[in-house]
């Protein structure tokens, strides 16, 4: 059964999806010291071994792998899972 614009799970997925763009556009364009890279490279690790078939989870999902695409510059070797994981 999938989600609905209700459920409790997508109401978490999209909340969590918020507030990493949030989060992520903030650090952008700050000037205070961004969290170490490794910690963005395992955050986007996790994102990307996530697997759901819920068209609306995986939406944010994608939207969470979105704010963190800055951090692809530090793996590249990243860019072809995150390509696998968007086609």
């Amino acid at each position: 059964m999938h989600c609905t614009l209700t459920s409790p799970t997508y109401l978490e997925w999209d909340a969590l999806a918020m507030f990493m763009d949030c989060v992520m556009a903030r650090l952008n364009v700050t000037s205070k010291p961004i969290p170490p890279a490794a910690k963005g490279l395992e955050l986007l690790q996790a994102v990307l071994a996530f697997e759901t078939q819920d068209p609306l989870v995986l939406s944010c999902v994608l939207s969470c792998l979105s704010s963190l695409f800055s951090y692809i510059n530090e793996a590249p070797a990243i860019l072809s899972l995150v390509l696998d994981k968007v086609g």
